[in-house]
């Protein structure tokens, strides 16, 4: 109970840090790392920690022990079988020398054309219309057949791998029970009845478990991988606000020099120096701003410069890839700028903790983003606001017969699915909540 307490204990807080570190990721980790790989880490992975890996410990525990004492039991019976235990050692070290790099190499490519078909899978059920309407069903059909043939070339010379594992084990297994057998009947005056029956079943104990023991070994091992890509995900995901960014101006106290720029850490948590009732009107201020998605992409934002004073409309026009959201991306903070300014009535975004910020703007995107949940719990998710305040953005945005229908605030909202809201009622409750923030 202890062993199961250390290794479920353990595996669960891996998965509470991998969790909090990939909430609080930046965008930009998500644009380098496929979301198929995240869902295998999150599944497979993680599945095989809570189980697989913790039950092949426990057994290779279990046939060690049953291993060793077979072989000093043997080998005091029998002390010339010692030599056959020296070499069955040096057998099992040959025979992992060879395996383990193969095994590993076939896990790691099992792994990812698993997290390809995973993400392939993901992708077609979300742009599926798409697919329908362009008549691309039988190049989605082929890629997936490519991509299941893929993992399954890995998976099937996985299995092989551990077949040959498995015969060379049993052939030595067998060996030994012959040397015994070759003893039994040379040694037969000196040894006596009662050692050749003791050596001889605890060799054929030995032929079984010898196998489970360097298999169990071998798993262990490989299953590994699992461990440091949790590991990976649990300790060295970047997190948003707790980074490193570059700025060419601001007067933070926690600001170091490093390559001729201004680096500065900022807390994502807090109110990060903000003004008291930061902000009061809203002008927005880009100043010779440059920001690029992946630091080996090119600029989104080239030396962008403008100025929305307070209460003014403004239209961004411009052609797929212009960098229209980007505008927006950069304002929220959602990728760090690699020069340049951005102020919201005079204060430096970039000094300000990330909560603090984006909780103090608002937006309607392209893309409605509905929950599913209440209309309280989509309106109001961390319980700031009145019913009457909540009622009277709902009036204004014209949803009061729609939210009275469902059963008010309290009534139950279908994100997704046949009983999902419209586009059209999404995007106006995105607007009600805009309209709570004021």
């Amino acid at each position: 109970s202890a062993f199961h307490w250390w290794t479920l204990g353990s595996s669960q807080h891996m998965h509470k840090k991998m969790v909090h570190k990939v909430l609080h990721a930046p965008l930009g980790f998500f644009l380098q790392n496929p979301v198929g790989e995240m869902l295998v880490a999150f599944t497979k992975d993680q599945d095989i920690l809570d189980e697989n890996l913790v039950d092949i410990l426990h057994y290779l525990g279990i046939y060690g022990l049953i291993m060793l004492s077979t072989v000093i039991t043997v080998s005091v019976t029998i002390p010339l079988f010692s030599v056959f235990a020296g070499v069955l050692i040096m057998v099992t070290l040959i025979m992992l020398y060879f395996y383990l790099p193969a095994a590993t190499t076939l896990k790691k490519q099992k792994v990812e054309t698993g997290g390809e078909l995973v993400g392939l899978v993901a992708e077609t059920l979300e742009g599926l219309p798409i697919i329908g309407a362009f008549g691309q069903n039988k190049y989605f059909v082929a890629t997936a057949a490519n991509k299941i043939d893929e993992h399954h070339r890995a998976l099937f010379n996985g299995e092989s791998l551990n077949l040959w594992l498995a015969f060379y084990c049993d052939l030595y297994g067998a060996i030994l029970v012959l040397a015994v057998c070759v003893f039994a009947v040379v040694m037969r005056v000196q040894l006596g009845a009662a050692a050749v029956g003791l050596a001889f079943s605890n060799t054929i104990q030995m032929l079984v478990f010898y196998t489970w023991t360097v298999r169990n070994l071998a798993d262990t091992i490989s299953l590994m991988a699992s461990t440091e890509k949790v590991g990976w995900m649990a300790t060295k995901t970047p997190q948003e606000g707790d980074a490193l960014y570059t700025a060419d101006s601001g007067s933070a106290d926690n600001k170091d020099v490093e390559g001729g720029k201004a680096v500065v850490t900022v807390d994502a948590r807090g109110d990060g120096g903000a003004p008291a009732g930061w902000p009061r009107r809203g002008t927005i201020e880009f100043e010779n701003v440059w920001m690029k998605y992946l630091p080996s992409a090119p600029y989104a934002l080239k030396g962008v410069t403008f100025r929305l004073n307070h209460a003014e409309k403004a239209g961004v026009v411009g052609r797929t890839g212009s960098g229209k959201s980007t505008l927006l991306l950069a304002l929220y903070r959602m990728f760090e700028l690699d020069k340049g300014t951005i102020r919201v009535d005079g204060v430096d975004i970039a000094s300000l903790a990330l909560r603090k910020l984006r909780t103090s703007l608002s937006i309607i995107p392209q893309e409605p983003v509905v929950f599913s949940g209440t209309v309280r719990t989509n309106l109001d998710p961390f319980n700031e606001f009145t019913d009457t305040a909540m009622w009277e953005a709902i009036k204004k945005a014209g949803l009061e017969n729609q939210v009275r229908s469902v059963g008010g605030l309290d009534g139950k909202v279908d994100g997704t699915g046949g009983q999902a809201w419209s586009l059209g009622q999404q995007q106006l409750v995105c607007l009600c909540r805009a309209a709570l923030r004021n």
